[in-house]
């Protein structure tokens, strides 16, 4: 379902593919890894491979993805353990049992305090963070 399509249905393209949604929308993020106009944040309770740490006890179970520029971004919403990886897309086996749902959310630059504030409560365990001009200072 998006603004083109107003019903659920299956992709023809399976997850592990990054030629479908959540490989695009990503894709966005890894095409801009070196732009300081960008800033994301990737937060999961538990660490990508090839990375083995365990999950953490004292983070809260959320797990995500924001990416803005000057504009606009968005915020991918997710139950992936494991995921994503911050250099290429690389869906993890550990997403076939336990990656129930995802949700991606477009929104202007404006409303990018709103995140802040939903998460401000929930313990993030930030693994990877790019500035916007250095949060435009």
């Amino acid at each position: 379902m998006d603004a083109k399509r107003q019903e659920w249905s299956l992709s023809a393209v399976e997850i592990d593919n990054p030629k479908q949604a959540i490989g695009h929308t990503l894709q966005q993020y890894y095409d801009s890894i070196s732009n300081p106009e960008i800033f994301s944040i990737m937060y999961n309770d538990e660490f990508p491979y090839p990375n083995n740490d365990t999950s953490s006890g004292t983070s809260g179970h959320t797990k995500g993805v924001v990416v803005f520029g000057k504009s606009n971004g968005f915020w991918l919403i997710h139950s992936v353990p494991k995921f994503p990886r911050n250099d290429t897309y690389e869906y993890p086996f550990t997403g076939r049992h336990y990656g129930q749902m995802g949700l991606c959310i477009s929104m202007s630059y404006s409303q990018l305090h709103k995140i802040g504030n939903f998460y401000s409560l929930r313990f993030l365990k930030i693994r990877m963070t790019l500035s916007l001009l250095q949060c435009r200072q």
